[in-house]
């Protein structure tokens, strides 16, 4: 038996017209016209697929050490962060958090700023490591009892009720406004700022905790995500490469259950964008799907996303392709109340 659950990050428009969008592709729009739906509470992607490896409902998702597993690191047993470098824009009376993607740093600057930090907080026992230019985690002594903000929900608005909470918010505010002081004076963004391009002049700590117990019922996992593939690894599943298509995909599959992550897009969330996006994701993924549930060589095969507040499946097996008077594709509902719902 061959099933697929495939992850889609911003499969669904969040804008009123997104049912005349999603119609604009009929093989899309059949498939969640005539799925049985499920949805359950998940604030954001990340959230969403957690859930499928045991970890609903975490006030505080430990995304940090699950990545860092993801990137091929072992977290051991400790806390880690993520401490993304970004960039604030000051507006007015405001900080905003430019998109990261803007900031393009070179390997060489990563290098020095992070020897920087590392060397100034090596006291208060904190271990800064890039795990690439862009992505960096900072390992801590002890626990830290914080609620944060995900970077992807922090981009575009200004942080100042999106900065860390809880017991410990103070200290690592005080760590924070440390590193920005660091970073503004370091001859990297003296240079950056004299070729034009945007300083590095903050840390974005989220995502903390220890890698937690993962269970799953899929026994194999498809992704370039490290924090899908931390979560395959936590819980102890296969974990290969995201496949170029369906169609490498089935030819590569054993038998068993599987779940395909696919990349999430950049911040920008313009309609041209997503439209091509769900062009190559219809061509390259939903009819080649369709085509072997229709041939019998899939036992079932499911879209999952994120939106409103939830994780939304829609579940095809064979026999709903038939269902031809559903022309409601269920879309979620920001007013909808939370739990699951199901509809044959």
């Amino acid at each position: 038996m061959l099933t697929v659950a495939l992850f889609v990050p911003a499969l669904i428009p969040e804008h009123s017209g997104a049912r005349v969008a999603l119609a604009a592709f009929a093989p899309l729009y059949r498939w969640l016209c005539r799925a049985r739906r499920q949805a359950r509470p998940a604030a954001n992607f990340d959230a969403a697929l957690a859930g499928c490896f045991g970890l609903e409902g975490h006030a505080e998702l430990p995304h940090a050490a699950l990545s860092l597993l993801g990137e091929g690191m072992d977290p051991g047993q400790t806390c880690w962060l993520h401490a993304d470098p970004v960039h604030l824009h000051a507006q007015r009376a405001e900080l905003i958090l430019v998109d990261p993607v803007r900031l393009q740093i070179e390997s060489a600057e990563s290098m020095a700023l992070i020897a920087a930090l590392n060397a100034y907080f090596v006291q208060e026992g904190l271990l800064f490591h890039a795990a690439s230019p862009a992505r960096w985690y900072v390992r801590l002594p002890q626990s830290a009892a914080l609620l944060t903000t995900a970077l992807s929900d922090a981009v575009g608005r200004s942080i100042d009720a999106l900065l860390p909470r809880g017991a410990d918010a103070l200290s690592w505010h005080r760590c924070i406004n440390e590193a920005q002081m660091l970073l503004h004076q370091h001859v990297v963004n003296l240079e950056r700022e004299e070729r034009g391009a945007p300083a590095i002049n903050s840390l974005w700590f989220w995502g903390g905790g220890a890698l937690p117990a993962c269970h799953t019922a899929t026994d194999m996992l498809w992704s370039d995500e490290a924090f899908a593939r931390g979560l395959g690894g936590c819980a102890g599943i296969v974990c290969e490469a995201l496949p170029r298509d369906a169609g490498a995909w089935l030819h590569a599959a054993p038998t068993g259950r599987h779940l395909i992550v696919l990349e999430r897009p950049e911040a920008d969330g313009a309609d041209a964008q997503w439209h091509n996006r769900t062009e190559q994701l219809v061509r390259n993924w939903v009819v080649p799907l369709l085509d072997a549930l229709r041939h019998g060589r899939l036992h079932a095969a499911t879209l999952s996303t994120q939106l409103a507040g939830q994780r939304v499946d829609y579940v095809l097996l064979p026999g709903d392709r038939w269902k031809l008077w559903r022309r409601n594709p269920g879309l979620p509902d920001r007013g909808e109340t939370a739990g699951d719902r199901r509809h044959a």
